[in-house]
């Protein structure tokens, strides 16, 4: 047992490690010098022997002594060096690397991992190795690492665990021998929060809680550590940079725009102020906060998508009952019914089958959607004068 609690707090001391290591290790656009270029290189394999080793611990906790993960891994990351020695040192094609070989998450490898291991799923080794097949990044093995080991019931069931459920029927989840400070996060978490399943993961050995967010950044990653008397300390891990205006406000925050692939945080709480961890998460943007001002969608066509919230805020001052930010989700960033016509003005900026989604989703009655087409047509009249 004493030996399982270990290698199942390793996971999540790595998991936050790399992450750490994968932020720190962003290439200045500054750096132009041959020498500097090359001691960046070297750092790069460095990092890669090093998160090879951590990486490898990581799934062997799920699958231990499986050769076949071992090989993959091992192929992965000599391929990933060989790419590395191959190409000409300039900061554009050391900084193009790194995003393609240790920062980008893809969608599919989200997706994939998701219906591999998320909720009463039966997988095994075959099906994990599928997994890491597809991976070309570090940050994406990171992710089904992580993913794998969460809903890994097999491993989880060797440890205590307990539940309480949301509002909107997604959980909080206590993983692993508890120690007062676990206890007490798990206690004090609003089950009002508008998130996914939240994990939270007692460190009994380092006195430290990690939590997992999901649907905050993607799947943010907080980690609590009980500092001195007063005092928790509090470092956190954002994947998925969904509106840089929200993140920048948040404390201790490194700054970053929406290009950012990532970003991290740090700041000091008061244990007396301990309930602020909820703000704290409830400020995290989601993938609602997207098409809000300062979101990746909102800012591919700032000038259009600004008729748009216009013609929100206007309906809402007569209709305030619904929420800005499921009108501004559906109108602005619902790929699959909103196509959007930038300089086509006769269909104007709120495409007609993303206000039909708004009925068709039971949001709001045909006679209010028309109403909201009738006054975002007089706002856009406005607009084009």
């Amino acid at each position: 047992m004493e030996k399982d609690i270990l290698e199942f707090e390793l996971v999540f001391l790595y998991d936050v490690y790399i992450k750490r290591k994968l932020y720190d290790s962003i290439l200045s656009r500054d750096i132009n010098d041959n020498n500097s270029l090359i001691e960046y290189q070297n750092k790069l394999v460095n990092l890669i022997d090093d998160m090879e080793y951590k990486i490898e611990k990581m799934f062997l906790v799920n699958f231990p002594n499986n050769k076949d993960i071992v090989h993959e891994l091992e192929i992965f990351f000599i391929n990933m060096k060989k790419r590395l020695y191959s190409i000409s040192i300039t900061n554009n094609n050391l900084r193009y690397f790194y995003l393609n070989n240790f920062a980008n998450l893809d969608d599919e490898i989200i997706n994939l991992s998701h219906d591999t291991f998320v909720g009463y799923s039966f997988f095994d080794d075959k099906d994990t190795l599928n997994v890491i097949r597809k991976c070309h990044t570090i940050n994406e093995l990171l992710h089904v690492a992580h993913s794998l080991t969460i809903n890994n019931y097999n491993l989880l069931s060797k440890f205590p665990s307990k539940n309480k459920k949301l509002e909107n029927n997604y959980l909080i989840k206590l993983h692993g021998i508890e120690n007062d400070l676990s206890k007490q996060i798990f206690n004090i978490l609003d089950t009002n929060l508008d998130t996914g399943d939240i994990d939270i993961f007692s460190l009994s050995k380092t006195n430290k809680v990690i939590m997992m967010i999901r649907d905050k950044g993607h799947a943010t990653t907080i980690e609590i550590e009980d500092d001195d008397d007063d005092k928790l300390f509090i470092n956190y891990f954002i994947p998925k940079i969904i509106n840089a205006n929200m993140v920048n406000s948040l404390p201790g925050v490194k700054k970053i725009d929406n290009n950012s692939p990532y970003t991290v945080g740090s700041f000091y709480l008061k244990k007396s102020n301990i309930l602020k961890i909820n703000k704290f998460i409830d400020m995290i943007p989601d993938d609602f906060c997207a098409a809000l001002k300062g979101g990746m969608f909102y800012e591919k066509f700032p000038y259009e998508n600004g008729i748009i919230e216009k013609s929100i805020d206007d309906f809402l001052i007569r209709y305030p009952m619904y929420d800005k930010k499921i009108l501004l989700n559906i109108l602005i960033y619902d790929k699959t019914i909103h196509s959007f016509f930038p300089n086509n003005y006769t269909n104007g900026f709120i495409n007609c089958n993303a206000l039909k989604d708004l009925v068709s989703r039971k949001i709001m009655p045909l006679e209010d959607m028309l109403e909201l087409y009738k006054i975002s047509n007089n706002v856009e009249k406005k607009h084009l004068k």
